[in-house]
C-alpha cells in the first residue's frame, strides 16, 4: 500500500475508533522468523485479549466489540498482510504453513506485551479458528 493509500485508511480508521470513542495505541511489532512486520492496536487496561480477524480486512473489525469491553486490554491484531501489517511472501501454502504463520505471529504478539496469561483467540473466521495450537504452552482460546 502506497503513502497515499496509508494516510487515507489511517484517516477512515480514526474515524471508526472515534465514533466508539475508543483511545489507542498503535504498535508494530516484529517476526523475524516470518521476515514482517504486524501491526496491532491497543485499547483499554486488564487481562489482555488477541483478537484475530477473519477475511482479508484488519484488526480494526473488532473496533465495536472492543469499545464494549473496556476492562480488559484489547490487541487488535492486522494478520500478515492484511490492515497495515506487512504480508508474508509465499502464494498458495499448506494448511501447515498458515498454522506456522499464525502461531509464530501470536508469539510474537504476546512476547512484545510480556503476556503470561491466558488469551482469548476471537477469530471472526472458521478456518483460522480451526488452526489454532497453543502457542509455547500458553493457553488459547476460540471465542
Amino acid at each position: 500500500m502506497n503513502r497515499k493509500k496509508q494516510n487515507l485508511y489511517r484517516l477512515t480508521e480514526d474515524e471508526l475508533f472515534r465514533l466508539y470513542h475508543l483511545e489507542r495505541e498503535e504498535h508494530f511489532i516484529p517476526i523475524p522468523s516470518l521476515g514482517i512486520r504486524v501491526r496491532v492496536q491497543v485499547t483499554g487496561a486488564g487481562t489482555p485479549i488477541v483478537f484475530v480477524h477473519g477475511g482479508p480486512n484488519a484488526g480494526s473489525t473488532w473496533a465495536e466489540l472492543a469499545s464494549l469491553l473496556p476492562d480488559f486490554q484489547c490487541i487488535l491484531l492486522d494478520r500478515p498482510g492484511c490492515g497495515l501489517s506487512e504480508a508474508v511472501n509465499g502464494n498458495s501454502l499448506p494448511r501447515e504453513s498458515l498454522i506456522h504463520w499464525i502461531t509464530t505471529t501470536l508469539d510474537g504478539v504476546l512476547d512484545f506485551f510480556s503476556t503470561k496469561t491466558s488469551i482469548w483467540w476471537a477469530a471472526r473466521s472458521a478456518a483460522t479458528g480451526l488452526c489454532i495450537t497453543p502457542c509455547n504452552g500458553r493457553n488459547v482460546s476460540v471465542i
